[in-house]
């Protein structure tokens, strides 16, 4: 709730204070570094700490940030590059909260309700979403940008607190592999300085390796770099393209925004309640359907039909995601998967920052919805190529179910 909140008074408090296409598509930037790098430089820690408490940590921060822009508002000082300031910091935070968040869940459910326990929690989280894109519009338009920022601070530090009540459970034995951490720890004691910075370093670079070795992991980060490269003007100009194309208000970002959400409900209720076997194949697909659904920003302005093909994205932003945490939570082991969650959102997002550099300017000089479409195309293009071209594991999506047959 508190994120959604976060991006719609952020956003438009932005384009009230004199921000543009040029604006939103920085602050887009300048959100994806942390989310690119700090996470491989986190996880080494992540695999030794309380996870619930490094979330709360971030959330923690995370309320903090949103009141000093309310602050700087009402002492009259509100630069734009304050914006983008800000919006680094709380996306270094999340670059922490998420691989915690994805190392978390396999601790606390058995390793068979793996995949239900994601997809019920993409259903859970979009009925909260919904509520924050709701109130976040209600807000916006009844009060101000600036008052909505002051509640999301307040929405962040009760999140946090909820985290510290967290107890993970041990579901399952101690295994070698967590004998044999304990032992390394104990060693890693008796390092010098130098010797400790070196062995960190090993260890950030070590997702890289572990990811590489997870052919179907690997292939889906792969793809995810060029369906996050395609998103790309979708993700930092929709609040532009409400504005200058659909002629609407925070509202109607919120409604648009909302049904992204109602589409990534049912998408999370639907594999609730069914068993994937071919994980690489579903998350091609999905990449498929949301590469159609972009096109058509390009040839249709009904606000009906944008809101039909925001669902279908939203649809896909959980079969797209919901393959990928199973799989890291099901073939990855536990003191691993903080690593080769954080390399391969490296991977995944290593294109983003120039994707985020450009649509500013070309969707002032061709529009805002031909450079959505041209993103959608590209989607479609690379998928084609991947499913093709990139080897996969046959084995791992039955290895993700306890399964011994092959996908």
């Amino acid at each position: 709730m508190a994120d959604n909140f976060a991006s719609i008074s952020f956003v438009w408090l932005l384009l009230e204070s004199g921000g543009g296409a040029v604006a939103t598509s920085i602050l887009f930037f300048v959100t994806l570094i942390p989310e690119m790098l700090l996470g491989l430089f986190v996880s080494p820690l992540l695999a030794r700490g309380r996870l619930n408490v490094w979330m709360f940590g971030s959330d923690a921060v995370r309320a903090l940030i949103m009141l000093v822009i309310p602050l700087c508002y009402y002492y009259d000082f509100l630069p734009i590059w304050l914006f983008f300031v800000a919006g680094f910091i709380q996306s270094a935070c999340g670059s922490v909260y998420n691989p915690a968040s994805v190392a978390l869940l396999p601790r606390l459910v058995e390793r068979s309700h793996v995949q239900k326990a994601n997809a019920f929690m993409a259903s859970a989280n979009q009925v909260v979403f919904l509520v924050g894109l709701a109130g976040a519009g209600v807000l916006v338009n009844w009060l101000s940008s600036v008052t909505t920022m002051v509640v999301t601070s307040g929405v962040f530090l009760i999140s946090g607190l909820l985290l510290l009540f967290l107890r993970p459970n041990k579901v399952e034995a101690p295994t070698p592999t967590e004998s044999v951490e304990q032992i390394e720890q104990e060693e890693e004691e008796k390092l010098t300085f130098s010797e400790k910075i070196k062995s960190y370093w090993k260890e950030v670079l070590s997702g890289f390796t572990i990811l590489r070795k997870h052919k179907t992991i690997f292939a889906i980060n792969v793809y995810a770099t060029f369906l996050n490269f395609g998103m790309a003007p979708f993700l930092a100009l929709l609040a532009v393209y409400v504005t200058e194309e659909l002629q609407g208000d925070a509202g109607t970002l919120s409604l648009l925004r909302g049904s992204l959400m109602v589409g990534a409900l049912l998408m999370g209720i639907v594999l609730s309640k069914l068993k994937i076997k071919r994980y690489f194949a579903l998350f091609i697909f999905a990449g498929l359907c949301q590469g159609l659904a972009l096109t058509v920003f390009e040839f249709s302005s009904l606000i009906w039909v944008i809101v039909l093909c925001c669902a279908i994205i939203g649809m896909v932003e959980t079969a797209v995601n919901v393959p990928e945490m199973v799989l890291i939570q099901t073939t990855v082991p536990p003191n691993e998967q903080p690593a080769i969650y954080a390399a391969g959102t490296a991977l995944a997002t290593s294109c983003l920052p120039i994707a985020a550099l450009i649509v500013g300017p070309l969707a002032e000089a061709y529009g805002v919805g031909t450079i959505i479409a041209c993103g959608g195309v590209l989607i479609i293009g690379t998928g084609i190529l991947v499913r093709l071209f990139l080897p996969v594991d046959k084995t791992t999506a039955a290895d993700a179910n306890g399964q011994s047959t092959s996908s």
